[in-house]
């Protein structure tokens, strides 16, 4: 537990960079956890990334021949902000990885199937992202967003390799056995956990 590190989330798209100095940080107190990012990297071993899901994206980046990861978390609000493309950006401009052979994991969360937003998200996206959009407005004015979509756009424009994207393709809405889903639980959830980091 005293080599984990977490961060207030905000739904933004600031990354931090870790290290051993933060080691702990938030663990077992939250006030003192990093506050206002939501991506974390770090190439030194035995420093773990923590953060917690309900819904939003947790996207998983790794170098494995430069030894480096990165965690973020991205709701709709990140996902425009350009959250995983930041942490991609920061992992490259900082020489922790190669974009060569930087990968990314996209994790469950809600998805296309179960994700309904209002016209004031949907048109932002929209004009953004056509691909983000699961269809189009349905009959019943029903419109479902597909956030994975979105995302993978934006690590693209950051210069992965569509082969370098990956997706897990899991709904936490439809597999509450599972996860917890902020929307499907009527927001009363509790969290899930995504805890990444390199060992010695």
């Amino acid at each position: 537990v005293d080599r984990i590190v977490t961060t207030r989330l905000v739904h933004g798209n600031a990354c931090a960079v870790v290290s051993g100095a933060q080691a702990g940080r938030g663990a077992l107190d939250r006030t003192t956890a990093l506050n206002g990012f939501d991506g974390l990297v770090t190439n030194e071993p035995d420093v773990y990334l923590w953060m917690t899901f309900a819904d939003c994206v947790p996207i998983v980046l790794h170098d494995p021949a430069g030894q480096a990861v990165g965690l973020v978390h991205s709701g709709w609000r990140g996902t425009l902000a350009g959250a995983a493309g930041s942490a991609a950006r920061t992992l490259i401009e900082n020489e922790m990885a190669s974009l060569a052979r930087l990968s990314a994991f996209i994790g469950p969360s809600i998805g296309p199937c179960c994700y309904e937003v209002g016209p004031e998200v949907w048109e932002q996206f929209e004009s953004r992202w056509p691909e983000s959009l699961n269809g189009g407005a349905r009959p019943d004015n029903r419109r479902l967003l597909n956030l994975w979509a979105a995302i993978r756009a934006t690590l693209i424009d950051a210069g992965l390799s569509p082969e370098n994207i990956h997706c897990a393709d899991t709904c936490t809405a439809d597999h509450r056995h599972c996860f917890f889903s902020h929307r499907a639980d009527g927001g009363q959830s509790g969290r899930f956990a995504v805890i990444v980091g390199l060992r010695e």
